[in-house]
């Protein structure tokens, strides 16, 4: 039996309240946190996260029995890739579970639950986009408290960096939404444009590097993918543009971030990100250690390149929390075979996605330009991958084949 076109149109809606639950869930813990209980620590084990699970796992659990039961349609098994990273797990749990430092339940909600629900579920992309960013109406009586120092013991302003990761994807439903569907918004739209922008200055002013970088590339990719064909020049002149001035601040970073940071302080307006660098630099190491990390994880997937040592071992093996790449992690962890056949995997379906969506479907585009740039480039440069949640959901949208879209 088919559903008639209303009710597939309110499935998807529902799907979409499920989705923006899911990538907001680190945001509205934050606010859970702040409103409820100030003096619980804000990571993704504490605070109220446990119970925003619950809640998207019941209207999970409805969505299914509406496919399930209504559309008589099996859906699980769209993709095989969960079921890959599930038996990973299951083999790190057998083998290496006191080297782990992934417990049973973290993997299941921060990692195969957000990878299930991208592999299955059916959404639509703009209204998604929509109630991730009608969160932050929620943050208005308590913006300064969200944006208050909390990184304690370094010498520079910032929130923590779980609050920082928490807010982007929300700020950046709101910049993406702006960029592809201002032209037809609504009243309401154009109100939680101007709350987004409000949240967007205070974020450049207490976040971190890593998180303005993706912020940045979004909105980088966003206009130009919007441009209209008809301005063929204008794209080749923004992307110059564009180029020119990441090519000037790689190679003169130093100097850069120190004429910068000493013009801006100089009239009393100081910005967490420039801070952190400017103390990296006197230092010695604006990578933060990383290179050195790099260099120790090889060393130890050379160790056992067939094998792998099993998900989340790496402080095991090395006193280092995590390998603060994803393709080093991957291989780590799973061996440098499985590692490459993933990665391999997630790499050309990530091309078929974008390719399809910039086609075809603009919503589409922005959508998975938003989980990517919240996620994907997060864990090139830092994070525990297997705790990532909107990182596994977009590796469960890009499982599934284009059509399934």
């Amino acid at each position: 039996m088919q559903l008639g076109t209303k009710t597939f149109k309110r499935k998807k809606t529902f799907g979409s309240i499920i989705v923006a639950f899911l990538l907001g869930a680190q945001f509205l813990n934050v606010l859970l946190t702040l409103y409820l209980n100030k003096d619980t620590e804000l990571d993704q084990s504490s605070g109220y996260l446990k119970y925003i699970f619950a809640i998207i796992l019941s209207l999970f659990a409805i969505y299914c029995f509406i496919t399930i039961l209504i559309e008589r349609k099996v859906f699980l098994f769209r993709s095989l890739f969960p079921m890959l990273i599930l038996a990973g797990f299951l083999l790190t749990y057998l083998f290496a579970e006191k080297k782990s430092a992934l417990s049973m339940l973290d993997f299941i909600f921060l990692c195969f639950f957000p990878l299930l629900v991208g592999s299955t579920i059916s959404f639509e992309p703009k209204k998604t986009l929509k109630y991730l960013m009608s969160f932050l109406l929620f943050g208005l009586p308590i913006l300064m408290e969200i944006f208050e120092k909390g990184n304690n013991g370094v010498d520079y302003d910032a929130v923590s960096m779980g609050t920082s990761y928490a807010i982007l994807p929300i700020v950046m439903a709101g910049i993406l939404h702006f960029i592809f569907f201002r032209k037809e918004s609504t009243f309401l739209e154009k109100i939680l444009y101007a709350v987004t922008f409000l949240y967007i200055a205070l974020f450049i002013w207490r976040s971190y590097r890593g998180a303005l970088i993706s912020l940045v590339f979004a909105i980088f990719v966003g206009i130009l993918v919007n441009f209209n064909k008809k301005n063929h020049a204008k794209k080749i002149l923004f992307f110059a543009l564009f180029t020119v001035l990441v090519t000037f601040i790689i190679i003169f970073k130093d100097n850069f971030v120190n004429l910068f940071e000493d013009i801006l302080s100089r009239i009393g307006i100081k910005f967490a990100f420039l801070d952190k660098s400017v103390s990296l630099i006197e230092k010695g190491d604006i990578t933060h250690g990383r290179l050195e990390i790099y260099r120790i994880a090889i060393e130890k997937i050379l160790e056992a390149p067939l094998t792998g040592h099993g998900y989340a071992t790496f402080f095991y093996y090395t006193d280092i929390v995590y390998p603060h790449n994803f393709f080093l992690q991957i291989m780590f962890d799973c061996g440098v075979l499985v590692g490459l056949f993933i990665s391999g995997f997630l790499i050309v379906n990530g091309i078929k996605h974008f390719s399809f969506a910039i086609r075809k479907d603009k919503k589409y585009f922005a959508f998975i330009l938003l989980v990517f740039c919240s996620s994907v480039l997060r864990v090139m440069f830092s994070a525990e991958i297997w705790r990532v949640i909107i990182l596994w959901f977009f590796f469960g949208i890009i499982s599934k084949k284009t059509d399934l879209i």
